[in-house]
C-alpha cells in the first residue's frame, strides 16, 4: 500500500505542485475496481481519523491510507497512516518528498516514525 501512495501522490503532486500550505491531508483507497486520491479536509479537533470509519463501513476497501504534508525543518515530507485488510496490518511511515529539475515529484523511501 505505501509504494501505492508513493505512487499516487508522486503523480498528483507533480502534476499540481507541491501545495505551499501545510499541513495538507489526503486520502487514498484501494478496491477491487481500482484506486481513488482524494485531497480532504483536516482532521477534527478531537483527532478523529476519517480513514478508520471508512474502513470499518466497507468491507469492500482492500487499502487505505490518511497521508499529511508536512514541513519539519523546513523539508517537505509525507506522513502516510495505512490500513490494509488481508492480512490486516496498520503502519505509520514518513517519506521525504524529492523535486527533480523537470519538476517531477517522487516520494520515498518510507521510513518508520513515532509521532
Amino acid at each position: 500500500m505505501l509504494a501505492l501512495v508513493s505512487d499516487e501522490l508522486g503523480r498528483e503532486l507533480t502534476r499540481t505542485g507541491i501545495p505551499a500550505t501545510s499541513p495538507t491531508y489526503w486520502l487514498v483507497v484501494r478496491d477491487a475496481t481500482g484506486v481513488v486520491t482524494s485531497q480532504i479536509d483536516p482532521p477534527d479537533d478531537d483527532g478523529t481519523n476519517p480513514m478508520h470509519d471508512l474502513y470499518d463501513r466497507d468491507p469492500t476497501i482492500e487499502g487505505i491510507a490518511t497521508v499529511s504534508l508536512v514541513r519539519p525543518h523546513g523539508r517537505e515530507e509525507l506522513l502516510a497512516s495505512v490500513i490494509v485488510r488481508d492480512p490486516e496490518n496498520s503502519d505509520l511511515r514518513r517519506a521525504v518528498l524529492r523535486v527533480d529539475s523537470g519538476g517531477a515529484v517522487t516520494v520515498g523511501p518510507w521510513e518508520y516514525t513515532i509521532i
